[in-house]
């Protein structure tokens, strides 16, 4: 959820560089309520570069680190688990998992 005044600002921009589409303006200006939409208006009407757009965009959505720290952790976990499993099955001497 974005502020009620950045919204507005978003829609504006969509309306202003959309205008000639009422489908794409409406459309877009449906999306002025997530950040990275805001944030790539505001870099479209600040003529920012597309390497400064994908960057305020991405610090918007809350950038790669938060979105994907999660799952290398859970990868990690995964990964450790079989490692322990692995060598539970050698200490035991059984390394083909036979009973």
């Amino acid at each position: 959820m974005v502020p009620a005044a950045d919204q507005q600002r978003c829609e504006g921009i969509v309306a202003d560089i959309y205008g000639d589409s009422e489908e794409a303006a409406t459309s877009l200006a449906g999306q002025c309520d997530q950040p990275g939409m805001v944030a790539m208006m505001d870099a479209r009407a600040n003529n920012l570069g597309a390497e400064e757009a994908a960057e305020a965009i991405s610090s918007a959505n809350g950038g790669l680190i938060g979105t994907f720290l999660p799952y290398a952790l859970i990868g990690a976990g995964i990964g450790a688990l079989g490692g322990a499993f692995a060598a539970f099955r050698q200490r035991r001497g059984n390394p083909e998992g036979r009973a």
